[in-house]
């Protein structure tokens, strides 16, 4: 997967453009990818705690950590949390 991500890194490919669910590349690599693919993705798009937008974004992405109890979910949520995600954001109802 890493290596997908960046080829298409390279073709400027956006990691912060939202689908029609207002999910990003950002999320779904919390949902269902590693560490090391999340790196990649907060590196090119340079998130930044004192972005308030961004940071929303991150905050949201520690939730779709909530169903996977693996080893990579926590070097993941380690990653976003080094980011400045709020662990404590409480979100929608």
């Amino acid at each position: 997967a890493a290596q997908i991500v960046m080829f298409l890194l390279s073709k400027r490919c956006l990691p912060g453009l939202p689908d029609s669910q207002g999910f990003n590349a950002v999320h779904y690599a919390a949902w269902c990818s590693s560490a090391e693919v999340m790196k990649l993705l907060l590196e090119k798009k340079r998130f930044s705690c004192s972005d308030k937008i961004e940071q929303g974004k991150l905050d949201s992405s520690l939730l779709a950590l909530q169903n996977r109890f693996d080893d990579e979910a926590v070097r993941v949520a380690s990653l976003l949390l080094d980011r400045g995600a709020n662990i404590e954001q409480v979100c929608g109802d």
